[in-house]
Parts: C-alpha cells; sequence; structure tokens
C-alpha cells in the first residue's frame, strides 16, 4: 500500500496512479505562518526552515525578504518546526547546549566568533558560558582576545525543534551576540581626530564611516570577520580582527605598544619578540605616562597599556 499526500489543487488537476497497488490519499490542506527575527526586530531573511508531522514527508523552504514564510500543503494537526541552518540554542529557548563536544586549540589570529560560526552556532555567547569553558573564561576577560595555545571547549550542536499546530502564527528570535569593531584614531600628538571620514572594507564591500568627538568608529561587523581594511585620508591599515593576543603575554604587550605608535623593532604579524626593543618601548611609554621607568611590565603598566590601546 502506498500512501500519498494530496491538495484539494492536485486532485482538481488530477493525479498520476500506478494500477495494481493500493493508494492511501491524504489530503494536506493546512498552513501555518512563520517568522524569525533577530535580537534587535529586523526579520532574518532567507533562512531555510523544516516542518514536520507523523506519517508525512518533511515540507522544507526559506524565509521571504520580510523574513517570513507561509506554510501550506501540511496536515491539519501537531507539526515541529525547526531551522536547520542554526543551533537550537541560537533560536529555541528552551534548548540547551549538550556537555558533549570536543577540545579546540585556540590558534593564532582566532577569536570565539570565528570558532563558534565555523561550527554553526550563531550566538557564540553560549559557547563561552559553557560550564566546561569555565575555568578558560576566569583566565581571559575578553572572549576576542585569546592566547594561541588556549584550550576552549566547543559543544556539539544542539538539535531540537518547537512544537506547533497548523492553523497558527509563530515568530522566533534569534539569540544574537553581536561582533563590534571598535576603532580609535589619534593624531601624532595623540589627540582625537574628530570628524574623520574612512572607508572600512570587509568582504570587499566598502562601509563609509566617520569619527566621533573622541575620536572612535564602531560598527557590528559579521561574528567570522577574520580581517578588514580602514582607509583614513592617506592612510591605510590592515587589521587583523580578533588577532590581538592577550595584554599579559609578550606579543599582546608588543601589538598594543605598536598600534599606539611604539616602535618595538619586529613586524608584529611575525609573531616574533625583540626583547630588548620591547623593553625599550615599555620604558618610554611608562616615562610618557608618568609610571616608574622600569621595562618591565608589571600590572599597572598592562592595565594603563591595556586602557589606552582599548583592551
Amino acid at each position: 500500500m502506498a500512501e500519498m499526500r494530496v491538495t484539494w489543487r492536485d486532485l482538481k488537476q488530477g493525479i498520476l496512479l500506478a494500477t495494481g497497488t493500493t493508494h492511501t490519499l491524504i489530503l494536506a490542506g493546512a498552513s501555518l505562518n512563520l517568522a524569525l527575527t533577530d535580537a534587535q526586530g529586523a526579520p532574518v531573511t532567507g533562512a531555510a526552515y523544516r516542518i514536520t508531522q507523523a506519517n508525512a514527508p518533511a515540507v522544507d523552504g526559506t524565509l521571504n525578504d520580510e523574513g517570513t514564510a507561509k506554510v501550506s500543503g501540511l496536515l491539519a494537526g501537531a507539526c515541529e518546526i525547526s531551522f536547520p541552518d542554526y543551533d537550537a540554542t541560537d533560536w529555541l529557548p528552551a534548548a540547551e547546549l549538550p556537555l558533549t563536544g570536543q577540545t579546540h586549540e585556540v590558534a593564532s589570529g582566532e577569536h570565539l566568533a570565528v570558532i563558534a560560526a565555523e561550527r554553526g552556532f550563531h550566538n557564540f555567547l553560549a559557547i563561552w558560558d559553557h560550564p566546561n569553558n569555565a575555568a578558560l573564561k576566569e583566565r581571559r576577560e575578553n572572549p576576542h582576545v585569546l592566547q594561541p595555545g588556549d584550550l576552549l571547549f566547543v559543544p556539539d550542536r544542539s538539535q531540537g525543534g518547537a512544537s506547533g499546530q497548523t492553523g497558527s502564527s509563530y515568530t522566533f528570535n534569534l539569540k544574537c551576540a553581536h561582533l563590534l569593531l571598535r576603532l580609535k584614531l589619534l593624531s601624532l600628538n595623540g589627540k582625537p581626530l574628530v570628524g574623520e571620514g574612512c572607508t572600512l572594507t570587509l568582504d570587499g564591500a566598502d562601509t563609509q564611516v566617520e569619527t566621533d568627538v573622541d575620536g572612535l568608529v564602531e560598527l557590528v561587523i559579521p561574528p567570522a570577520t577574520r580581517s578588514a581594511t580602514l582607509v583614513a585620508g592617506e592612510q591605510r591599515y590592515d587589521l587583523v580582527v580578533g588577532g590581538l593576543d592577550p595584554v599579559d603575554s609578550p606579543t599582546g604587550l608588543q601589538a598594543r605598544l605598536y598600534n599606539l605608535g611604539y616602535d618595538v623593532g619586529v613586524e608584529v604579524e611575525t609573531g616574533k619578540v625583540d626583547v630588548d626593543e620591547l623593553r625599550f618601548a615599555i620604558q618610554l611609554f611608562q616615562s610618557e605616562h608618568d609610571l616608574p621607568v622600569t621595562g618591565e611590565a608589571d600590572d599597572k603598566t598592562r592595565l594603563a597599556i591595556g586602557q589606552l590601546a582599548g583592551c
């Protein structure tokens, strides 16, 4: 016996059936309405959805430009709604991340949002807040400033769907932790550049931005961003997003001092450290900021460097 789900339109147009077989036609004329929004209430367009019901094949589709869909051709009654491209914890309030997963060793240039995005997590803070990362979270204040070699637990993706009923409308919200790129532009004498027009290039797309009264530029960027380019006047800056090591590491100190205009003796992109040049740069910083001139990065010096560098 073969089962076939059909609609009134199918019956009107006619259905081809093989002889010698018993067919059961299931009339599927019910529907439901779906909507998906981000944390700010903006529609999430193009997201894949799936509707499953007992004794019926799954119905797959994508949300339109308004982040909505009317899903028809369903059996009347209960159904399960899911968004396969997202982890269940990204949009399903009751979903929890499993305790199973893998340990990821952080590589140079990686930050939490990149690691999460490459493993299918929209809300990267769900990984950071996982109990298996409590020790790392205590050691690293900023999830986007990790040290190469840090061990981050990445849980398995959480599967699940929301229970629904045909004839109803459902709106779901993505839990979104935005990745914010913050840049501060200073003149040669350390004063903020106010109202400076800049071009920020991400993934080949240009965005025109302008510094505020503090010389700051802030822009929400895609979680998987690794690099960007900023052009301000005649100056071009190639940015490695999330590429800073913690301030208590030699490479982290060196990169921040370099960004602040101090000569550290090497190109910071190489990851190498010139100990003597770094010590001299620390002495200059301490002298210019009324700190004891020791050339050693004590707690007060690291705090001052981190505050001035922004992290």
